[in-house]
């Protein structure tokens, strides 16, 4: 079977069609934690917000080694997907938060949205930005049809 990956250059455009990020940060003892995040994408970084005091930002504190995943297709043959590693930043200046605030907000809420920039600044939020070393991708659709089978 010949499953090839997503065009590296559309990695992002892959990215910013799906809907949500599974993150996966290590515990102190060594244990994986997964969560799905709202996500946007900026300068190229997959960001997102999460609260000061959750798993995930006191994770990333001790351990900044991170992955991520997001899929598509239900299909056999139209299965997606993009996973990445690299290291994670808490990110606590308020432009920064401002800027993901910027492009999170408008991938999940309608007209009106909130105000990102409130949202950004009320002193509960982190930032996170992760700085991708190595993208893997696939995808199933490429599979030839004698190959094919329904999941």
């Amino acid at each position: 079977m010949a499953i090839t990956a997503i065009d590296p250059g559309r990695i992002l455009e892959y990215l910013q069609g799906c809907r949500s990020l599974q993150l996966a940060t290590l515990g102190p003892d060594g244990w994986p934690h997964q969560a799905t995040m709202w996500f946007g994408v900026l300068d190229g970084d997959p960001v997102m917000w999460t609260q000061k005091t959750s798993v995930k930002a006191r994770n990333i504190r001790h351990d900044p080694r991170v992955s991520c995943l997001a899929e598509s297709g239900r299909a056999y043959d139209e299965l997606r997907g993009v996973s990445a590693r690299g290291r994670a930043e808490l990110v606590e200046d308020p432009d920064e938060l401002v800027r993901i605030g910027a492009v999170v907000i408008p991938r999940y809420w309608e007209e009106p949205l909130p105000d990102s920039r409130a949202m950004a600044l009320s002193g509960a939020r982190v930032g996170i930005r992760i700085h991708v070393e190595h993208w893997a991708s696939w995808d199933f659709s490429t599979a030839g049809a004698a190959d094919r089978k329904r999941s």
